[in-house]
């Protein structure tokens, strides 16, 4: 009996299945993204786009992974030095690494620095005891204060509205240097009158501090506020909003920072474009992740950005007609 060669069937299938909609073959391009500690939100948020996009491997063939990090200044230096592709940061530190300040004064503008969407505003937030006789930023004069680390985020956002008031660090009666995590306990113990964060509400400090020891959230006044804004576009007017924590009914005046996810004008325009395309296309997964990003619009998530777009990102707001800032 004649023996059948199985061997053609077998590659005309082959063909075929390599030819079906939606397939892409051949070396998958893995990418990383900058976050902040496994405990923050920058993590969660560099989680789920990596999520996002690696749901959509089969079109493009990109496979996503979020890096724990020091934060902002950390990611925007490794994208510089190519060890991330892409970097979740402040967009006041967005604006300072593209114009070469503060920090990264020494290394220099980084011109090659370029912006892809922003996603969430992080508020200046006080936090008093209600017995510390706190009813705005100005009434922590002569208060004992937490206001970060030296050389954090949080701290040179404080330096910035004293600025605006013409206070000095002597005009606080004591200035702790606590973390986070450590500012509740020692408000609640009355070692405290007052911590200050730049941060996503809701947020489970605040509403530890508040349902703990019937803290407060206090607002900033629009003085400040517009000498801020109009003086940083990095900055923007913003409120925390009623009904986020127990006994908070009103909204609370203050600015904010917003999150930004940048890269190097060297990545891929290819990889920048179904980045940008995978989490506009799919914004309710994101909105399902954090109360903060309920609110989510695609024409804001233009807008906060001081370097330019990369190429892919151009792309894609062409593609689907989003305009904003």
């Amino acid at each position: 009996m004649k023996a059948f060669n199985l061997t053609y069937p077998f590659i005309a299938i082959a063909a075929l299945v390599s030819l079906l909609p939606g397939q892409v073959f051949g070396e998958v391009k893995e990418i990383s993204i900058g976050t902040a500690s496994a405990q923050g939100f920058y993590y969660r948020a560099g989680q789920a786009i990596c999520q996002i996009v690696n749901r959509r491997q089969s079109e493009h063939n990109i496979k996503c992974e979020a890096q724990g990090s020091p934060g902002s200044i950390y990611n925007l230096n490794a994208i510089r030095a190519g060890q991330f592709d892409l970097g979740l940061a402040q967009s006041d530190w967005q604006h300072n690494a593209y114009f070469g300040k503060g920090p990264f004064a020494k290394a220099g503008p980084d011109e090659d620095l370029r912006a892809l969407f922003t996603l969430h505003m992080e508020q200046f937030t006080v936090v008093a005891r209600r017995d510390a006789g706190v009813r705005s930023f100005e009434d922590l004069k002569g208060k004992r204060v937490s206001l970060g680390n030296p050389g954090s985020g949080q701290r040179a956002t404080t330096q910035a509205v004293m600025s605006a008031l013409g206070w000095k660090m002597a005009d606080f009666k004591q200035v702790r240097d606590l973390k986070s995590a450590e500012a509740t306990g020692a408000l609640c113990n009355k070692a405290i009158d007052a911590f200050v964060l730049t941060m996503v509400h809701p947020n489970e400090i605040v509403r530890k501090a508040i349902e703990t020891c019937d803290a407060v959230l206090i607002p900033v006044s629009e003085t400040v506020i517009d000498r801020l804004v109009s003086k940083a576009p990095y900055y923007f007017e913003s409120g925390i909003a009623p009904g986020l924590y127990k006994k908070h009914e009103g909204s609370i005046a203050t600015f904010g920072v917003k999150g930004t996810v940048v890269t190097s004008k060297n990545l891929d325009s290819d990889i920048a474009y179904w980045v940008v395309k995978s989490v506009f296309e799919k914004l309710d997964l994101l909105r399902r992740q954090h109360d903060a990003y309920e609110r989510l619009h695609v024409d804001e998530m233009r807008a906060g950005n001081t370097a330019p777009l990369h190429e892919g990102a151009k792309r894609f707001f062409q593609e689907a007609d989003i305009r904003g800032k």
